[in-house]
C-alpha cells in the first residue's frame, strides 16, 4: 500500500516537475504533501494560537492544581514556583519539573488572595531573582 502510494505521488510530482533524480527527495516532498494535508488552513481573522491557548487552559482541572499547590506550600513553607514544580514531580502530580506547571496557578491563587508572594531569592535552578511564595495566613 505505502509503495503504492509512493508512486503515485512520484508520478504526481513529476507531472508537476518536482520530481528530482534522488529518491529521497521525493520521499521528502511526499512526507511534506501529506503533512500540508493534515493540517487545518487558518482563516482570515482567526488566530490559532489563541484557539489552542483557550483549549489547553479548559483541559487543566485547575481545582485539583490549585489543592496540590496549598498542600505543598502547607507542608514545605516558603517556595518559588520551579520548587514547587519540582515537588510536585516528586510527589507524582506532574510527569515533569517544569516551571510552566505551577506559575500560571500560583498567580491565579495570589489574585484570589490565597498564596501571597512574600520575597524573592535567587533560584537555585536558573540562577535568576525570582519570587517567593506562600500561603496567606487566614485574617480574622
Amino acid at each position: 500500500m505505502a509503495y503504492l502510494l509512493l508512486r503515485q505521488n512520484i508520478q504526481r510530482h513529476k507531472a508537476d516537475g518536482r520530481a528530482t533524480r534522488n529518491n529521497k527527495d521525493i520521499l521528502v516532498l511526499t512526507s511534506t504533501h501529506r503533512r500540508e494535508k493534515e493540517m487545518q488552513e487558518r482563516l482570515a481573522g482567526q488566530m490559532p494560537t489563541h484557539d489552542n491557548r483557550a483549549i489547553a487552559n479548559e483541559s487543566i482541572d485547575k481545582n485539583r492544581r490549585y489543592r496540590q499547590i496549598k498542600e505543598i506550600l502547607a507542608d514545605c513553607g516558603q517556595l518559588t514556583a520551579k520548587e514547587v514544580a519540582v515537588e510536585m514531580q516528586r510527589r507524582g502530580y506532574a510527569p515533569t519539573s517544569e516551571r510552566n506547571l505551577s506559575a500560571p496557578r500560583l498567580t491565579e491563587l495570589s489574585i484570589k488572595g490565597v498564596v501571597e508572594p512574600v520575597g524573592t531569592k535567587k533560584c537555585r535552578y536558573t540562577g535568576r531573582n525570582v519570587s517567593v511564595f506562600s500561603l496567606r495566613e487566614e485574617q480574622e
